[in-house]
């Protein structure tokens, strides 16, 4: 017989036995009532079975409360043998697939194959942007006639000799030379030197060969009629006799000896050989500030201590006696570039400042240091826009000048890499700068004697 049929049948007389006298109320109408619970395999049962709870329900709620219950066990027997395993049946239906595994780790790298073919060759890119030019020289050489170059090979012409290199677009210009023609020494008939004695002091004088003109500076005060003694050189030996009229006619002049009343400009005459003759007028001039003197007014004479000051010399500016014009600091292509090699303050400096400037500018006079360097009154080449400390002596000396406006003026000297140092000649301030582009500024040129 089955075990767990034979429990069940055990069970049911135990329950017939227990609630076998109380299936009717009590004489104190009071219920019997009884529950039946698995009970876990465990301390109370080996094997598991039932739990009874029995018990009379004395506060008639209708359950079996703690202290109105009674508690036994219907424990189940232990398991029979394992019986013998039954034949085996036929193999069921393949179940479904089962969830993909994880991936498994990379494996190694296989050795790299063959290089392949090389591919077919590509379109060919666009052509790149033009370079800049690059720069060639270039050299002309054009005659000149006698006295048609200034100074230069004055008595004979020659060649001059312009040469530089170019991109072609800009040049930049080495300085202009001059190739002379040979003298002929029986028609040479020029003064090269003259100087006028002060005080023990000789002063030299300036010779413009084109002008025929000989300025000599002596010190403010000089009375330039108190027969002064010139001394000069010629060409040549073979000339006949050096005369000079200071009034009187023409007379015969001799080196460091001979006076005149240089009140007046007083003509020279030089007589070559073959009677050809030569002219020039001489003017010795008091240099005070606002003289006329080289083609300009006297506008500043160096003190001790200045750059170039030398002792029993007169040296100095001379401004052009009115302004040039007005223009902008420098080409538009080169407005905010600096000057190469820089620019300088001091005086004595705007020269070279104005050299440098030319040389990144280009010719021509479209801005102000190639307007000022373009000016040739008087006969001279040599005029520069002043650098800054030589602008402030034109402003302070301005009224002995004159012909100054309320306005500013440019100097040569650069602030920094697109402002350069002007000066406001209505208030003196010269701590104003501007870009190099403002076409206001006015430019007056000045040269050094």
């Amino acid at each position: 017989m089955n075990l767990k049929k034979l429990s069940y049948v055990f069970f049911a007389l135990v329950f017939l036995a227990v609630t076998g006298c109380n299936a009717t109320t009590d004489v104190s109408g009071q219920n019997a009532l009884i529950d039946v619970v698995d009970e876990a395999a465990g301390t109370n049962c080996e094997y598991g079975g039932k739990k009874l709870e029995t018990g009379l329900d004395i506060n008639g709620n209708g359950v079996l409360d703690p202290e109105e219950m009674t508690i036994k066990y219907v424990c189940n027997g232990m398991n029979g043998a394992q019986g013998t395993a039954g034949v085996t049946g036929p193999t069921g239906a393949q179940g479904p697939s089962g969830p993909t595994g994880a991936t498994g780790a990379t494996g190694p790298h296989g050795t790299t194959g063959a290089t392949g073919s090389t591919g077919s060759t590509g379109a060919q890119g666009s052509t790149g942007e033009t370079g800049d030019n690059g720069t060639s020289a270039y050299f002309n050489v054009t005659p000149f006639t006698a006295g048609s170059e200034g100074n230069n090979c004055f008595e004979t012409g020659g060649f001059i000799i312009e040469s530089g290199t170019t991109n072609g677009i800009t040049q930049t210009p080495n300085p202009t030379e001059y190739l002379c023609n040979g003298l002929d020494g029986y028609t040479t008939k020029l003064i090269t030197s003259y100087s006028i004695e002060v005080e023990g002091v000789d002063y030299l004088g300036i010779i413009s060969q084109a002008a025929g003109t000989i300025e000599v500076g002596v010190p403010e005060g000089t009375s330039v009629s108190d027969n002064l003694v010139a001394t000069f050189v010629t060409t040549s030996t073979a000339v006949g006799p050096v005369t000079a009229n200071d009034g009187g006619g023409y007379s015969p002049q001799t080196s460091g000896g001979t006076t005149n009343d240089f009140t007046s400009s007083v003509p020279y005459r030089v007589t070559a050989a073959s009677g050809a003759t030569k002219s020039y007028t001489v003017s010795v001039v008091p240099l005070a500030i606002g003289a006329s003197f080289q083609g300009g007014k006297v506008a500043y004479i160096l003190q001790s201590g200045d750059p170039g000051y030398v002792s029993d010399e007169l040296h100095g500016l001379i401004a052009a006696a009115a302004d040039q014009s007005i223009t902008r600091w420098a080409t538009l292509a080169d407005c905010y570039t600096a000057v190469p090699g820089g620019t300088l303050d001091t005086i004595g400096s705007g020269s070279a400042n104005t050299d440098k400037i030319i040389a990144q500018n280009g010719p021509g006079s479209t801005y102000a240091a190639g307007l000022a360097r373009s000016y040739t009154v008087g006969g001279y080449n040599d005029w520069y826009l002043p650098s800054r400390n030589e602008l402030s002596k034109l402003y302070l000396n301005k009224s002995g000048i004159g012909s100054f406006t309320s306005n500013f003026y440019w100097s040569s000297s650069e602030k920094d890499l697109e402002n350069v140092w002007l000066l406001n000649f209505n208030t003196g301030n010269d701590q104003g700068y501007t870009d190099k582009a403002d076409p206001t500024p006015r430019v007056r040129a000045v040269r050094t004697f």
